[in-house]
């Protein structure tokens, strides 16, 4: 059985647990991050740290001056601070449009065995009710990007609308300005409605007020999945953020955490070796494409990525 923390092991020397078995068939749920885990960079950044003199003068110098003038109308929430401060800032400063935007945001990093294993699930899914197949797999985004920086980066890489598709995406919507053309974007969770009402709203002490990722896997992912009668579920969640703490403390025995690790311990990987103990999925770490297909490939043996 795998350390239920992260510990400094090596995978290759660890023996996995396998999957459920039995009479019922595997029910995979894959969920997927999207910064720095789907796709290799901060989508929310990574226009503005190429066209502001690059080098991240950007996330290290403007959009903290920018907070913290923001913080002082009142403006604490990423997404909002985005939709009134950094859009219509680099819109304006670079005279940018829906397709300039588009080509600029599309061209950040992905790893290509990232896309090898998206397609590879989507691969599998396809034949989910052909009667032979044991292994059922669904994959998901649950990310505190927006719908349009998600839209256009999948499309780069053929993913939209083939691997996947509206229902498996959940993130903050977005949409470009009829009159100015400035990218906007709103809360998926705690959505304003003045006069101190919210929509849709959250209490999460971990995630950001504008979306909580345990919520959305509880709430719009896993009812998708609930005949247990016929299935056996196994969740992977792949991710990399201190917010993504949430969904991974929902785990059960048997799912699966996919935690990044960068050179410094950071985000998830710092708060599970801070709270790790109280965790009951098994966790694997990586650091980059080849690491992450290989967690795959020995998880999912039955799967050809």
């Amino acid at each position: 059985m795998l350390n239920k923390g992260i510990a400094d092991m090596k995978e290759s020397d660890v023996a996995l647990p396998t999957l459920a078995s039995g009479a019922k068939r595997k029910n995979v749920i894959v969920c997927w991050d999207f910064d720095f885990s789907l796709i290799n960079g901060n989508s929310d950044y990574f226009v503005q740290d190429k066209l502001y003199d690059g080098d991240d003068k950007y996330t290290k110098e403007i959009a903290p001056a920018m907070k913290a003038e923001a913080a002082k109308q009142g403006t604490t929430v990423f997404t909002d601070f985005q939709d009134l401060y950094g859009w219509p800032k680099v819109f304006k400063d670079f005279n940018l449009n829906a397709q300039s935007f588009a080509r600029l945001v599309s061209d950040i990093p992905v790893f290509e065995e990232n896309v090898q294993i998206v397609k590879g699930i989507d691969r599998q899914a396809s034949s989910n009710l052909d009667g032979v197949n044991q292994c059922r797999v669904q994959q998901y985004i649950i990310s505190n990007a927006n719908e349009v920086l998600i839209d256009n980066i999948l499309k780069k890489h053929k993913l939209y609308g083939t691997v996947f598709k509206d229902d498996q995406i959940f993130t903050n919507p977005g949409w470009y300005d009829a009159t100015s053309g400035v990218l906007r974007c709103q809360r998926y969770h705690n959505v304003e409605l003045g006069d101190g009402q919210l929509a849709n709203a959250h209490t999460c002490d971990i995630c950001d007020a504008n979306l909580c990722k345990g919520k959305v896997l509880k709430e719009e992912v896993m009812c998708r999945h609930n005949r247990l009668f016929n299935y056996d579920n196994v969740v992977i969640y792949v991710g990399d953020g201190g917010n993504d703490l949430c969904p991974v403390r929902s785990l059960k025995a048997g799912d699966y955490a996919f935690v990044r690790k960068f050179k410094e311990c950071s985000g998830l990987e710092a708060k599970i070796e801070a709270d790790g103990g109280s965790l009951k999925c098994n966790v694997l770490k990586w650091k980059d494409g080849k690491e992450l297909l290989q967690n795959f490939q020995k998880v999912l043996p039955e799967l050809q990525f």
